[in-house]
C-alpha cells in the first residue's frame, strides 16, 4: 500500500512517490544532500546546512542566510534566517547565532591576543636566523685561523734556513770570491721569489739562530 501522499500506478500497481520521498511504499524521506522526485537531485549547501527534500532550498542554520547559506547575518540581526533583532547597546556586539550582547572591548582583546601570538612567532623566526648567521661567521673565522696556522708552520723552516745561510756567509770573510759567489747563488736558488718570502708568517726562531752563533764562535 502506498503512503497517503503517493499515487498508485493503475497498470503495474507500483507507488509513484512525490518529490522528497522514495521506497516501495514512498514512506522514506530523501537522504541528506538530495531532493526532488525519487531523490534524484543533489543539494549544494555550505556549512553543512540541510536542504529541503522537496524544493532543494538550503535550510540555513542560525546566523547564516543566502541561497547556499554562505552569508552571515547583518549587524543587528541574528538567529534562523536572521529573523531575530538584537537588543544590544552601541558599545556591545550582538552574537549572530544566539543574539547575546558582548562587550566590544572583549572582542578587541581576543583580536590583540591573536596579534601577540603572531609577533612572538616572527620574533622566534628572526632569532633563529640570527643564530644561523653567527654560526656561519664562527665557522668562517675558524677556517681563517687554520689557514694562518698552516702558513706559519710552512714558513718556519725556509726562514730558518735563510738566516743560517746568511750567518755562514758573514762568518767566513776570508773565503775567496768563488766560494762567496757559490753561497750567494745557492741562497738565491733556494729563495727564488722574494715576493713569496714577504708573505710568510714570522715565527720566533731566535733560539735556533743564537745556538748557531755560539757554535760558530767556538770554531
Amino acid at each position: 500500500m502506498c503512503s497517503k501522499d503517493a499515487q498508485c500506478d493503475h497498470v503495474t500497481g507500483e507507488c509513484i512517490c512525490p518529490a522528497g520521498r522514495f521506497g516501495d511504499n514512498c514512506t522514506k524521506v530523501c537522504e541528506p544532500g538530495t531532493y526532488g522526485v525519487n531523490c534524484n537531485e543533489e543539494c549544494f549547501c555550505a556549512h553543512d546546512a540541510m536542504c529541503d527534500p522537496i524544493t532543494g532550498n538550503c535550510l540555513c542554520s542560525a546566523g547564516l542566510f543566502g541561497v547556499h547559506c554562505t552569508k552571515k547575518c547583518p549587524s543587528g540581526k541574528y538567529g534562523i534566517n536572521c529573523s531575530g533583532i538584537c537588543n544590544c547597546s552601541n558599545h556591545e556586539h550582538c552574537d549572530v547565532i544566539s543574539g547575546d550582547c558582548n562587550s566590544q572591548t572583549d572582542t578587541k582583546v581576543n583580536g590583540n591576543s591573536g596579534n601577540t601570538v603572531l609577533v612572538y612567532i616572527m620574533m622566534a623566526a628572526a632569532l633563529t636566523g640570527l643564530i644561523c648567521v653567527v654560526a656561519l661567521f664562527v665557522k668562517a673565522k675558524e677556517a681563517i685561523i687554520r689557514n694562518i696556522q698552516k702558513c706559519q708552520k710552512n714558513s718556519s723552516k725556509p726562514n730558518i734556513e735563510r738566516r743560517k745561510a746568511k750567518r755562514r756567509l758573514s762568518s767566513a770573510p776570508t773565503q775567496d770570491a768563488h766560494t762567496k759567489s757559490s753561497i750567494i747563488d745557492t741562497e738565491t736558488s733556494l729563495f727564488h721569489n722574494p715576493m713569496e718570502e714577504e708573505l710568510y708568517c714570522e715565527i720566533g726562531d731566535i733560539d735556533d739562530l743564537e745556538t748557531d752563533r755560539k757554535e760558530m764562535n767556538k770554531h
